[in-house]
């Protein structure tokens, strides 16, 4: 943990042990896959650190970088978490599972799709409109998965490895936020779009790849476009009909990775 203003070192603590699991690679600790920030502890805001190990499992750490709760058999993907039960403190998806603040795993819909020790999910944004949020998963060979709250799998769209899976409001002409996830093994590069019911919208092949599929409000009108990559040639962004709608120059920067934030406060990001 760095002091944001200077970079100096306020604390530091290893990871954890690292558990056996399937697929895991053998380091003495924890190496990390993603780390998110969540509110367990009834804070004001989201204080807490919630790490996790590539597939099984994930510690939630406080401001002072104390174990404050663990869980198991969490499955692979980046971690998302929303208060939805009135008590001021969050719950956690992860996988195709949602989890307590205390670390319970409430329900998981693992074995809700086929072979489910071989397919994992790899994100699940939240969406929707009006009324009670879903999740909506992107589950590698397993496609899309539509879930409610209580763990009910309302739609199954098996499209390829559905992978990157993105939210947010990419068509003024579509009522509530829209879903789109890019296709990685087999059939690379292959974009669909669905609304908040999980019907499809559009469906395209802009880059031959997968990518890291981010939204960004780069107009600030409410309108996002997705980012495919910063790539001059074959990245840039997207809007919600799946055209290329912004490109960026050749001149020498980084493509491999990215990030999306408004740094210069004008309610816009870059």
């Amino acid at each position: 943990m760095l002091d944001g203003r200077t970079g100096k070192l306020l604390r530091e603590v290893a990871t954890p042990a690292a558990l056996p699991g399937p697929r895991e690679v053998s380091y003495e600790n924890v190496y990390g896959d993603s780390i998110a920030f969540v509110n367990v502890l009834g804070d004001a805001r989201r204080h807490q650190i919630l790490l996790k190990d590539r597939y099984r499992n994930f510690w939630v750490y406080n401001n002072k970088l104390e174990t404050a709760v663990e869980g198991r058999r969490a499955d692979w993907a980046l971690p998302v978490s929303r208060g939805y039960d009135g008590d001021g403190r969050d719950e956690i998806a992860i996988g195709y599972a949602l989890w307590d603040h205390d670390g319970r795993q409430l329900w998981s819909r693992r074995q809700g799709a086929s072979r489910p020790r071989r397919r994992h999910d790899d994100r699940q944004p939240e969406s929707g409109r009006q009324g009670e949020p879903r999740y909506y998963a992107g589950g590698s060979d397993e496609g899309v998965l539509v879930i409610d709250l209580r763990g009910n799998i309302l739609k199954h769209v098996r499209l390829g490895h559905g992978q990157s899976p993105v939210a947010g409001k990419f068509r003024m002409d579509v009522p509530g936020l829209q879903f789109a996830t890019v296709n990685f093994w087999y059939n690379p590069g292959i974009v669909t779009m669905f609304d908040w019911d999980g019907n499809l919208l559009a469906q395209e092949e802009p880059i031959h790849s997968g990518s890291v599929m981010l939204p960004v409000n780069w107009r600030g009108d409410g309108q996002e476009f997705i980012l495919l990559s910063g790539n001059h040639r074959e990245g840039g962004m997207i809007d919600g009909q799946l055209r290329r709608v912004v490109g960026f120059p050749n001149d020498g920067h980084p493509d491999l990775t990215a990030c999306v934030a408004d740094v210069t406060s004008d309610r816009a990001t870059r």
